[in-house]
């Protein structure tokens, strides 16, 4: 017994060096280029060594080609901002968790995947990554006690999205959060 817990210890310090090993070759690239969605999933693969990562990146991937498809081809980003935010938020359910808002299943980016619920910076997370492949410039913005996402396009005055809700903020809600 004593010999099979020290292999199993050894087994999960081997898997802990992997993915920290992992994470920081993923963050060897300039921040803008970090695959936030990777990133987030070799969190979740510490406590479940189970994880296919790739079958979720290729889910992310299939998330955006599904807003893509809905969204006509030469469509200008307040579109594809429109279209994603339906697409998310009300066809697919995503929302912030109001009832088990601590539970460490809304931290794990499958985990909110799969249940379409989760914290606001992984709800993020999963918005910046479609965003990305929809060619929208979209980044996290850390407000007091909450984060959202900022739609920040070159030709007008950037969009904050408070993914735990699924809503545009207002510019009265982006002055006062930003204040």
């Amino acid at each position: 017994e004593k010999q099979a817990e020290q292999l199993r210890k050894l087994a999960q310090a081997v898997h802990h060096e992997r993915c920290l090993a992992e994470l920081a070759e993923l963050f060897k690239v300039p921040d803008a280029k970090v695959d936030l969605g990777r990133a987030a999933l070799l969190v979740a693969l510490f406590d479940n060594e189970e994880l296919d990562v790739d079958a979720y990146r290729q889910e992310i991937d299939r998330l955006a080609r599904l807003v893509a498809a809905k969204t006509p081809k030469d469509a200008r980003w307040r579109v594809k901002m429109e279209t994603l935010n339906t697409y998310l938020f009300k066809e697919r359910g995503f929302h912030g968790s109001h009832s088990e808002y601590y539970s460490r299943s809304n931290s794990y980016l499958n985990e909110v995947m799969d249940d379409r619920e989760g914290l606001p910076i992984t709800l993020s997370v999963l918005y910046i990554e479609i965003a990305r492949r929809l060619k929208l410039k979209v980044v996290g913005v850390p407000l007091p006690g909450h984060f959202v996402v900022r739609h920040e396009p070159a030709d007008e005055p950037a969009q904050l999205v408070d993914v735990f809700d699924g809503k545009l903020m207002s510019r009265e809600q982006d002055q006062k959060s930003v204040v």
